[in-house]
């Protein structure tokens, strides 16, 4: 299942409250590229997992994997 576009609503659909408001869970897959100064490999990659690094190229959202789906009791008041 792919996510289009952005998270934010969709221009023909209007946030209000004739609506049903939905919470999902979902995972995404993003790939990212960067540059690391490291002694080898091994210590490249904890470099990264720490989060060092300068980004060379925007990350890409690969895959979205939708986990649950479940609307939202509306709120009184």
């Amino acid at each position: 299942m792919s996510l289009r576009g952005s998270l934010s609503t969709r221009p023909d659909q209007k946030m209000g409250v004739d609506m049903p408001k939905f919470e999902v869970k979902f995972h995404t897959l993003i790939e990212t590229r960067v540059l690391v100064e490291a002694k080898n490999e091994e210590q490249a990659g904890f470099a990264v997992e720490d989060g060092e690094g300068i980004v060379l190229r925007i990350p890409q959202q690969l895959f979205v994997e939708i986990k649950n789906i479940k609307q939202r009791e509306p709120e009184n008041g």
